[in-house]
């Protein structure tokens, strides 16, 4: 069995995910090490910004792998940082290289999560809940958004928010931070046969748990984001829009209810279902990183940088003058939805 290290910040990342809650893929071909930086491993998987200091690992340079989970908007992954990696799996279109290949982000399920318990009691449903669940569809719409503003992603996202909040009142339910807020993401999602999915960003390969959790809690999504989420997800399991056409996106919306959309598309909904649990579960996009490399490769001592021993003047602005000008911008559509 091969084995693989991931190292990552978020707590989120366990393997409820994996059938059974094991710790290999079904095949037995690999085994996955959250943060056991000390193991003896084939494979180093880090996951976005997950280095905290220089770490040395005995692997082979060629497999080290960067699984990115942000878009420019937010973030940069620094050209020097990327390049330690033997192979960077991106979902920013501006990382440029010989090692790089263009896929999703690599994110956790979000839903059966409560965010108010410790680590250790947070998870409220595995993979086996989540598969057999067929929750009843007893309300019509929901949106999840927060009052956050530190890209134009966001501000676009207010504003919308609060023309939504206007034109369709207590029709669609709004939660998130700032809004009405829950505790477990299964529970604005799976009562509702609509949701709003609203991305930070709508550059290619990028889409997060913002969609894969609609379709888990068996959801029909009204999808902001990635453009080629066509190659993904068949063009028929969503509907498309803009949210900077507001009065576009409404005429879509209203015709997407009024056709029943949700009731017509069980077939496609569950077999999307199948896809955020299989093909797009974190650790199955892992495995198919390292499928792309040598396991039997030489290993040698390899020393890791954090991604902020490398400057980037695009993070930079961001996190001085870009976001305070974002928040600015977003005052106005946060006072006016108060």
């Amino acid at each position: 069995m091969k084995r693989v290290l991931i190292v990552t910040r978020d707590p989120v990342i366990s393997f409820r995910q994996m059938p059974g809650g094991v710790d290999h893929t079904p095949d037995g071909e690999y085994q996955f090490l959250i943060n056991e930086t000390d193991a003896e491993v084939d494979f180093v998987v880090v996951v976005g910004k997950g280095l905290r200091v220089p770490t040395e690992f005995r692997v082979a340079p060629q497999n080290t792998i960067l699984m990115t989970g942000e878009p420019h908007s937010i973030l940069e992954y620094p050209k020097g940082y990327c390049s330690q990696f033997g192979l960077v799996c991106a979902c920013q279109p501006e990382i440029k290289g010989a090692n790089v290949v263009y896929t999703p982000p690599l994110l956790p399920w979000y839903v059966g999560v409560d965010f108010s318990q410790n680590s250790d009691n947070r998870f409220t449903m595995n993979y086996e809940d989540v598969k057999r669940a067929t929750p009843d569809k007893t309300k019509l719409m929901s949106v999840i958004s927060s009052d956050k503003a530190f890209s134009q992603g966001h501000v676009d996202r207010l504003r919308f928010i609060r023309m939504l909040k206007r034109q369709y009142g207590d029709s669609v339910d709004i939660f998130g931070r700032g809004y009405r807020e829950f505790k477990d993401k299964w529970n604005v999602l799976a009562p509702y046969k609509y949701h709003i999915v609203i991305e930070n960003s709508t550059t290619d390969y990028y889409f997060t748990e913002k969609l894969f959790d609609c379709y888990l809690a068996g959801a029909y999504p009204i999808y902001h984001g990635c453009r080629n989420i066509a190659d993904y997800y068949p063009q028929e399991a969503m509907t498309c829009i803009d949210i900077r056409n507001v009065e576009e996106s409404f005429r879509t919306i209203d015709r997407v209810v009024r056709s029943q959309e949700y009731e017509k598309k069980q077939a496609i909904l569950n077999q999307c279902k199948q896809l955020s649990m299989t093909k797009y579960n974190l650790f199955q996009q892992i495995a198919d990183a390292c499928n792309r490399l040598d396991a039997k490769a030489c290993k040698q001592p390899v020393t890791l940088q954090p991604a902020a021993h490398f400057f980037s003047l695009h993070n930079l602005w961001l996190y001085t003058v870009g976001r305070n000008y974002y928040k600015f911008k977003g005052c106005r559509y946060r006072e006016q939805l108060k």
